[in-house]
């Protein structure tokens, strides 16, 4: 018999495959199971299916507890804070729950999302918007098929998610190379965009109106060539008393968020000292 295939496999013949038990309290639990011509019984083997999540915090709210399936998986997680990725159950419908912080029960859980994972996908959660508000209530955004490395060596692959409640639509503009994102409006996320790995300037401007410049912001990626990020705009526009100010940050796929810095614009300007005032 070849050593290295289970002992099912090496026997010569047939089986008969079978399921047996009962997802019953109290009963033999569900498995499936061979049954040898010689009278060998061989239960095969469980598969824990999973994918791999990184959640990202880009609500404007108080930390939060994240619970899942009436258990806590998350505690004290800030704003503008991100997981790294990590294992979830897939193939199963999860009951993804969230509490102000600190929980102690899942009475104390305030919004509740189903999810089903796909076996060996990707994703990215975004928590965004905000508790109470009926135009852009809290929400857990899922974006599918995400990449925790770059395809390429030598560039970097982003998804870019407009987390800003009160920002309109707006177009990304990395100076004197291209727009990468156009007229993106509240709440939506980007294909991947691969760059070079380089450090950019990056001018947010309303949609379509590329000569009015909101905030601009510097995109150090020189150093992370085949790398992978989620790059997202996060508080508020016109931010009242206490509330985060408009910003850009990246959410690397070990957890770590990074603030893009911004640029102070400036022109160069010369005044003629020989230019007269008007009389009077």
């Amino acid at each position: 018999m070849h050593p290295t295939l289970p002992r099912w496999r090496q026997v010569l013949g047939a089986a008969v495959v079978f399921a047996s038990g009962s997802p019953a309290a109290g009963q033999p639990a569900f498995g499936l199971f061979a049954a040898l011509p010689n009278g060998t019984v061989l239960e095969l083997p469980a598969v824990q299916n999973t994918a791999r999540v990184q959640i990202v915090h880009n609500s404007a709210n108080p930390t939060v507890d994240i619970w899942v399936n009436g258990a806590p998986f998350l505690t004290n997680f800030a704003y503008r804070t991100a997981t790294p990725y990590v294992d979830v159950p897939a193939g199963t419908t999860l009951s993804i729950g969230v509490a102000p912080s600190p929980s102690t029960s899942p009475a104390d859980i305030i919004a509740t999302f189903p999810a089903n994972f796909a076996p060996n996908g990707t994703y990215v959660v975004l928590a965004s918007g905000l508790v109470g508000s009926a135009t852009t209530p809290f929400t857990l955004n899922v974006v599918a098929d995400t990449r925790e490395a770059a395809l390429a060596a030598g560039t970097v692959d982003l998804i870019v998610n407009h987390g800003s409640t009160d920002a309109p639509a707006v177009d990304v503009i990395a100076r004197g190379v291209a727009t990468i994102v156009s007229g993106a409006a509240y709440g939506d996320v980007t294909p991947y965009i691969t760059v070079p790995a380089a450090n950019y300037t990056l001018d947010v401007t309303p949609a379509g109106q590329n000569s009015e410049i909101v905030a601009s912001y510097t995109a150090p990626l020189s150093g992370l060539g085949g790398g992978a990020a989620v790059v997202f705009a996060s508080g508020f526009l016109a931010p009242a008393a206490g509330q985060p100010a408009f910003g850009l940050f990246a959410a690397l796929p070990n957890g770590t968020v990074l603030e893009l810095p911004a640029v102070q614009n400036t022109a160069r300007v010369q005044i003629d000292p020989q230019l007269r005032q008007p009389d009077g």
